[in-house]
C-alpha cells in the first residue's frame, strides 16, 4: 500500500507514555482509510517539531502499521519465531 498524500494533523492525546496522533487524509486514494491514529513515544515527538520531522515520523508509522516495513519483526515472522512463556 503506497504511503502517499496531504495528512492534516486534527488532534492528538497522550495515554501510557504514547502520544496517540489523529492524522485525516481527505484523498487517500482507493480502498484506502482516511483516518489514521499513530502512535509516537514522547521522544519523538519534540517539542520544537516541524512538518519536516513529523512527516518523516508518521511515514515511518504508517509503513510499519500498513506495510509491515519493520524488518527485525518480518524476519521472525519469516523464520517462523515461537515464544514460550513458563
Amino acid at each position: 500500500m503506497p504511503i502517499y498524500g496531504q495528512f492534516v494533523l486534527t488532534d492528538y492525546t497522550i495515554e501510557g507514555g504514547l502520544w496517540k496522533i489523529h492524522f485525516i487524509n481527505h484523498d487517500p486514494g482507493g480502498g484506502n482509510p482516511s483516518d489514521y491514529y499513530v502512535e509516537f513515544t514522547v521522544d519523538e515527538v519534540p517539542a520544537n517539531i516541524n512538518q519536516n520531522t513529523l512527516a518523516t515520523t508518521l511515514k515511518t508509522r504508517l509503513g510499519q502499521k500498513l506495510n509491515q516495513t519493520y524488518a527485525p519483526l518480518n524476519t521472525a515472522i519469516a523464520n517462523g519465531m515461537t515464544i514460550t512463556l513458563p
